[in-house]
């Protein structure tokens, strides 16, 4: 045996080095723990495309109460200011925008969002229809001849009720008294006896007293 290999004697041999694919997979040196992990692992190197990922935005859960809210508000005003739509329209509309501003970073408000879009929907719905009435009612009354029914009604209840006529004897008023105080007044065209006109009034608005 020579001097080198007496100097050496009764030391361990320095493990070969190892790569960082073997590191990670629990070798170290040609040996592993007894959990299979490597010891003292090398740390991962961070990727180009992990160092440039884009950061995710929190969700945006004012967004979802804000759909909730003006959905709701949407209704609200709908029931109560049925004649002015313009308002709980735009509420509709701003509560669906909002909805899917947030459907592009969904978070935990999902219920939030489902109410106020339905909410929303039947809001427009209801406002459709609403002014869909609005417009098609008066063509009805117009069309209608109501003249023949209101005369009917003035003869059988002459106490209660005034009927007015032109020179060709064609109804063009109608008046009734609910008892209340309170007049129900409508005008008709001669032409077709349609109603063009309803009020309720007072007496001396309708008979001019």
């Amino acid at each position: 045996m020579s001097d080198r290999q007496d100097e050496t004697e009764g030391f361990e041999q320095e493990p070969e080095s190892v790569s960082a694919k073997d590191a990670e997979n629990g070798f170290f040196g040609g040996y592993e723990n007894s959990a299979g992990q490597n010891p003292n692992p090398r740390p991962r190197d961070v990727t180009y495309a992990e160092q440039n990922a884009p950061v995710r935005e929190p969700p945006k859960e004012g967004m979802a109460t804000a759909s909730l809210v003006l959905g709701i508000a949407s209704l609200v005003t709908l029931c109560c200011c049925s004649v002015i739509f313009v308002i709980p329209i735009v509420c509709a509309v701003l509560s669906l925008i909002f909805a899917g501003i947030y459907a592009k970073n969904p978070g935990d408000g999902k219920g939030k969002i489902t109410a106020g879009r339905i909410c929303s929907i039947i809001a427009l719905v209801l406002a459709a229809i609403l002014i869909f009435l609005l417009i098609i009612t008066p063509v009805i009354l117009r069309s209608v001849n109501f003249a023949q029914y209101l005369q009917e009604w003035a003869e059988n209840d002459p106490e209660d009720c005034t009927a007015r006529y032109d020179s060709n004897g064609r109804m063009i008023e109608f008046i009734y008294d609910n008892g209340t105080g309170t007049y129900v007044y409508f005008e008709l065209d001669p032409e077709t006896g349609g109603i063009t006109g309803y009020s309720l009034n007072d007496k001396a608005s309708v008979f001019g007293d």
